[in-house]
């Protein structure tokens, strides 16, 4: 019995790990925009010097959510429903919303507290999320290069662009 108490508090505490309630910045707006989940609410909460109050300074309505499985579903209000894939990395630190036609990311979000720039998050390079970083990761970063289109997780060197140094410094990780 004590074994099988003990193996619920690991495995509850690894699946809550991927849970979105809770306070997540948004990429690229770190300090302007916050979204907080919870109770099946997605409330915005804005900031002109990165300082974040809670609830009551959220800005507008907020949004209901529901989740079933990995896709999570927000009205926008106004008939706008939309619905987007989760993929949690860096061990539920961030979770990257993602268009389920194509599987492009809308929007990459990270949990209030989490030093997204900085980390040690061994998913930063694994771009088709196969838990592997290879050469099929180079050749996803060189096909998003020559589309011309911005994939943080591609941006190794965080110049705001992909071009061939983000190749160079993903070939020499994977080599590495």
């Amino acid at each position: 019995m004590r074994y099988l108490i003990s193996i619920t508090l690991i495995l509850s505490s690894l699946f809550s790990q991927n849970e979105i309630e809770g306070r997540w910045h948004l990429v690229g707006y770190e300090d302007n925009v916050m979204y907080q989940f919870e109770d099946n609410y997605r409330y915005s909460i804005y900031s002109t010097d990165g300082n974040f109050g809670g609830l009551e300074d959220a800005g507008n309505s907020p949004n209901p959510y529901s989740i079933e499985e990995n896709i999570i579903t927000i009205d926008l209000f106004f008939g706008i429903i939309v619905s987007y894939q989760m993929n949690y990395r860096c061990e539920g630190q961030v979770v990257e919303f993602n268009i389920i036609e194509d599987g492009t990311t809308q929007e990459v979000l990270f949990r209030e507290g989490y030093n997204y720039i900085n980390n040690n998050c061994e998913d930063y390079g694994d771009l088709n999320d196969d838990g592997n970083i290879n050469i099929f990761d180079v050749d996803m970063l060189v096909s998003y290069i020559l589309d011309n289109s911005l994939y943080e997780n591609g941006d190794f060197n965080q110049d705001g662009t992909l071009n061939v140094f983000d190749v160079i410094m993903l070939i020499d990780m994977i080599i590495n």
